[in-house]
């Protein structure tokens, strides 16, 4: 927790602040939020103390600069006027969450740019059931874009007489969250 004046000077904070900006409270006290922020987000950071002051309540993230020069990545919860002048903010470190969230994006960039032109036709959907990827031999067998193809749209290729048969099964297998196994007739271009 932090407790800063309407400029923004640090006025307390609790151990656990200290500890994330990496400063004693004392020299905390002779800071501003400015001091803690990239160079390049300071105009950011004005413009959110602003809004801060003009509605009352703000909540988002941003990064800090420890002492030590190492950046951190901080979701914030405040509420203006706690005292007169000044307001309250609850600060969480994320940079691990940030971190781990941009090493599984990586992760399924990979190894979908493997599967890009593997010898099969490949598709991926969500827990809704919706197609949000095929891969590059899907798309050249069936002459039709990613757009066209997202969603439903995979299944305006299916042949006529087994559409019922393929929607039924295909929707059945993911409201039981079974993997599963059909064959059916797919119109090339």
């Amino acid at each position: 927790l932090v407790l800063a004046d309407d400029a923004g000077r640090f006025i307390d904070a609790n151990p656990a602040a200290c500890t994330l900006f990496g400063y004693s409270l004392a020299e905390l006290r002779e800071r501003d939020v400015f001091d803690v922020t990239p160079v390049e987000q300071r105009e950011t950071r004005e413009i959110i103390l602003r809004e801060l002051l003009h509605s009352g309540k703000q909540s988002g993230e941003f990064e800090i600069v420890r002492k030590d020069g190492v950046m951190r990545s901080v979701e914030y919860s405040s509420v203006a006027n706690i005292l007169p002048g000044g307001h309250l903010s609850a600060l969480r470190d994320i940079t691990t969450r940030l971190e781990t969230e941009r090493r599984l994006i990586q992760a399924r960039d990979y190894y979908l740019t493997l599967f890009e032109n593997f010898p099969a036709l490949i598709w991926r959907a969500g827990l809704d059931g919706l197609c949000d990827y095929f891969n590059q031999t899907w798309l050249a067998f069936t002459g039709r874009s990613m757009e066209q193809e997202r969603g439903e749209g995979w299944v305006e290729g299916v042949h006529p007489d087994d559409k019922p048969y393929v929607v039924e099964r295909y929707m059945e297998a993911f409201s039981r969250r079974q993997s599963f196994e059909m064959e059916y007739r797919l119109m090339r271009y």
